[in-house]
């Protein structure tokens, strides 16, 4: 995957476009949108991808845009408290109740249309357990598929012979507003779970 040449001002762009947080914060999505709205419709709402072929002066002129830095500055500080607040529900409520992290399995995940692995309610269901753990702070690692096409597309084609027809896309992971995790020799990180069941 290729890193934006962000100016230094904006530069965390990257880092926000590659955490789903801002997927369920509205605010964080005005960002994208403030940036260049063409580019973020045609881009799916793919921050990522927006980020990847957005025009370098686009870049200048929003570093140097007085507006923008103000959303700019205020949804990264929105972020920076959410990422590093440990005055957070779960733990204030429950200090005790965990050793480590919950693994959460899932087939599908319905976190934003921009990353399509999920078909229905299982993805939908999953996807808000995924937001609700987020914003809670349960401590959870969410374990699922990266499929390599996702979920199809409908068409329908009208006239006699009225069908729908499904259209199916290979997704682009270095496009998805997603990051590989590298173990620190740099290869593919394999993680163990211990599924045994306390007593």
């Amino acid at each position: 995957m290729t890193t934006p040449d962000l100016p230094e001002r904006i530069g965390r762009l990257d880092e926000l476009a590659n955490n789903l947080w801002w997927s369920w914060h509205e605010k964080a999505r005005k960002v994208f949108r403030a940036l260049d709205y063409p580019l973020w419709r045609s881009s799916g709402h793919n921050p990522v991808k927006e980020l990847r072929d957005i025009n370098a002066n686009t870049l200048r002129k929003a570093a140097g845009s007085q507006s923008f830095l103000t959303l700019y500055d205020s949804i990264m500080s929105t972020f920076d408290t959410d990422m590093n607040t440990a005055d957070i529900w779960f733990s204030t409520n429950h200090p005790d109740l965990l050793t480590g992290p919950i693994a959460y399995f899932s087939m599908e995940y319905a976190i934003h249309n921009s990353l399509p692995i999920y078909a229905g309610g299982l993805g939908i269901l999953a996807g808000d357990i995924c937001k609700e753990a987020s914003d809670l702070g349960i401590p959870m690692a969410a374990v699922g598929f990266m499929y390599p096409q996702g979920y199809f597309k409908q068409q329908i084609r009208l006239g006699s012979d009225s069908c729908q027809q499904e259209l199916y896309r290979e997704l682009n992971f270095d496009e998805a507003p997603i990051s590989q995790i590298f173990s620190p020799d740099g290869k593919i990180a394999i993680a163990t779970v211990d599924m045994t069941i306390p007593h």
